[in-house]
């Protein structure tokens, strides 16, 4: 099982499985019961699933988690000598809050995914500073995969960042990689082209683990930046 956030946009964490078909039978698509502990949960569409694949089946919400989406903090400054610009600071913390009974044991392994705005003009720059994400680049070259899209390089997922100790960073997406899929079946290029990326935490029962997304945008002293 894996529970998946969006505080941005939702601060419920949201429970799913991944179930294997061990059968030799082909599962027809259709509606499925969830329960959970013997207590019902949810009515799921289960898809058309055969023989030795996998699906996600979501298990609704978990209140035992809780996340704290807090207030989002700004400073502004100005650089440069002859050519001003202007750098805008944002700075975002999350607290994941595990409410379980320590007497449940295992931690718990929790997504969290956020975003930040990407640049539809040359002159205005966004860059990543929490966690450090480097986009992915083509085997044996320095180039991002943007770059490198009318090449022949193949370019490759770049490892998870680690943020702290049970806590790592990674672009949305690479981190189904290390959930069973091929680096064949992830969209390299696409990974960090919307700003969107993810935490991986590991998080005990009554843990609770913090995270800050920070990130800069410069432009020339005046320009007028909407968006954010």
């Amino acid at each position: 099982m894996s529970w998946v956030c969006v505080p941005k946009k939702d601060s419920r964490v949201h429970l799913k499985a991944k179930i294997k078909n061990a059968s030799e039978y082909t599962f027809l698509a259709g509606k499925a019961s969830v329960y959970v502990d013997g207590s019902f949960i949810s009515k799921s569409d289960v898809p058309l699933v055969s023989a030795d694949e996998s699906f996600d089946c979501p298990l609704g919400l978990d209140p035992s988690i809780r996340m704290t989406y807090h207030p989002r903090s700004k400073k502004t400054s100005q650089s440069g000598f002859y050519s001003k610009s202007t750098v805008h600071t944002y700075t975002q913390r999350i607290t994941v809050h595990n409410t379980k009974s320590s007497s449940t044991g295992a931690a718990l392994n929790i997504k969290i995914v956020d975003q930040i705005p990407v640049s539809q003009d040359s002159i205005i720059n966004v860059k990543l500073v929490q966690p450090p994400l480097s986009l992915p680049k083509a085997e044996g070259t320095g180039t991002t995969s943007s770059s490198a899209a009318g090449s022949s390089e193949k370019a490759k997922i770049p490892p998870p960042v680690k943020v702290s100790s049970g806590v790592v960073a990674t672009w949305d997406g690479a981190d189904e990689v290390s959930l069973g899929q091929g680096q064949e079946d992830v969209d390299v290029d696409a990974l960090g082209r919307e700003g969107r990326f993810c935490w991986i935490c590991s998080v005990a029962p009554q843990g609770k683990v913090g995270l800050v997304l920070q990130w800069e945008v410069s432009a020339p002293l005046k320009t007028n930046i909407t968006g954010l």
